[in-house]
């Protein structure tokens, strides 16, 4: 469903209905964990309606990165808990807006080791990141890395940005995971460009060094 909306929406910018006169000359989507994942998808269910894409926050793991298995354990890392059974320090922003059956992290230690990773953050950063977290569908948080296929191969360029002690995806070691990684198996056409950002976990903009992994951004796009 989210593929369908994202996919939608970029349609209507081809035609200009956002932008009036204006018709974009190229579309890049640019994602974050979740974000990136429904960008994948798109990229190879709909290659033709973007140009390149940036993925944070994601990788590719293959056997025999340890990534591969560690994925299932998302859950756990996260220490994901219903919103109704969180206590009120637990409870993100804006929790009495959603459904009981959402979830979140059952309190700021969970969600440092497994957002923040490593030391490349400060307390008043952690703080403030976990204070302004809200919840997830639990029904999205399973289904979050559903695989789809594409009729057609996406040709244009990935920028791939990953923390360098990014839990979630790389089990720690996103260098590894990218140097074993599956990218180029799941787009083969694709022209990749790298970029880890070191001792960032999952959370790369709440990092000391988020400046390094915006510039990056920043020179790739600038670069299409």
């Amino acid at each position: 469903m989210q593929t369908e909306l994202l996919a939608s929406l970029l349609k209507s910018l081809r035609a200009s209905q956002y932008t009036l006169d204006v018709k974009p000359n190229k579309l890049v989507l640019v994602g974050h964990s979740y974000g990136s994942a429904l960008t994948s998808s798109v990229l190879k269910t709909y290659p033709e309606l973007a140009d390149a894409a940036v993925l944070t926050g994601f990788a590719f793991p293959k056997v025999p990165d340890p990534a591969v298995i560690s994925a299932a354990w998302v859950p756990s890392v996260f220490a994901v808990r219903l919103l109704s059974t969180l206590p009120p320090v637990s409870k993100p922003q804006f929790s009495d807006k959603f459904e009981k059956n959402w979830v979140s992290f059952v309190d700021i230690f969970s969600y440092v080791q497994a957002f923040l990773g490593d030391r490349d953050y400060t307390s008043p950063a952690a703080e403030y990141s976990f204070r302004i977290a809200q919840p997830i569908s639990a029904a999205e948080f399973l289904y979050r890395f559903k695989k789809s296929s594409g009729a057609k191969p996406f040709k244009g360029r990935i920028l791939l940005a990953a923390g360098g002690a990014d839990i979630l995806f790389c089990d720690g070691d996103c260098q590894n995971t990218i140097d074993i990684g599956s990218q180029q198996e799941e787009f083969p056409d694709a022209k990749f460009d790298y970029f880890v950002q070191k001792g960032a976990g999952h959370g790369q903009n709440f990092a000391e060094n988020a400046k390094d992994m915006f510039g990056a951004v920043i020179k790739f796009v600038s670069s299409l």
